[in-house]
């Protein structure tokens, strides 16, 4: 098993990659958490669901946020398997992601609603054109609805990465500095891992 680790004068981390649907991620978490006994353990986990506010501010989000939150709880445990070894050998666990408030927050801009009315402007000329006239209507309307929003979903995914990546290495560091930990373990999705792991490296506050 594989995990990047690196030392501070103050704490040792490991910063363990990981993917929301993977058996073999499951093991990795298992298996690291018994081989370096951390003293604490940091993870992702986007919390809370979509306001009133959030949902006039951005609706074109709400249909699909709620089909992905459905299929991570469905097909993916990794959030209840680090919650059940972090009680199974009596570790400190931390949520060092931002709620999905703060990220609807930082990504909703006026001009978002505009690119929500070009994306349904084109798949509708394209699914509803007579190229598509031999699918039944509601196969139809399915992929108008589902099409943009995914597309459009992923653009908040690209747009609020770094803020995401940042919460990560600043709450590790507050949560490191207040509890005085001296070994973390740090568990997050593989793109994240890549890029917060310099940062981290970097903590100058962590050092004497």
């Amino acid at each position: 098993m594989k995990s990047n680790a690196f030392y501070d004068k103050k704490c040792k981390i490991y910063l363990l990659g990981t993917t929301h649907i993977s058996k073999i991620s499951l093991n990795r978490i298992r298996a690291s958490v018994s081989k370096y006994k951390p003293a604490a353990i940091f993870s992702e986990g986007i919390k809370g669901g979509m306001t009133k506010k959030d949902i006039i501010k951005e609706p074109f989000l709400f249909v699909i946020i709620k089909i992905y939150f459905c299929l991570v709880k469905i097909m993916g445990r990794k959030a209840q398997t680090i919650k059940d070894v972090a009680q199974e050998y009596k570790i400190p666990q931390h949520n060092i992601d931002l709620t999905l408030s703060e990220l609807i927050n930082f990504f909703h801009k006026w001009y978002n609603y505009f690119i929500s009315a070009i994306l349904i402007g084109i798949f509708s000329s394209f699914i509803f054109s007579s190229k598509f006239s031999g699918f039944p209507f509601y196969l139809r309307l399915l992929l108008f609805i589902f099409i943009p929003c995914a597309i459009y979903f992923f653009y908040f995914i690209e747009k609020t990465m770094d803020i995401r990546n940042k919460s990560f290495v600043d709450k590790t560091k507050k949560f490191i500095l207040q509890y005085k930990y001296e070994t973390a373990l740090i568990f997050c999705g593989k793109t994240h891992s890549k890029e917060i792991k310099e940062p981290l490296k970097a903590i100058d506050s962590l050092r004497d």
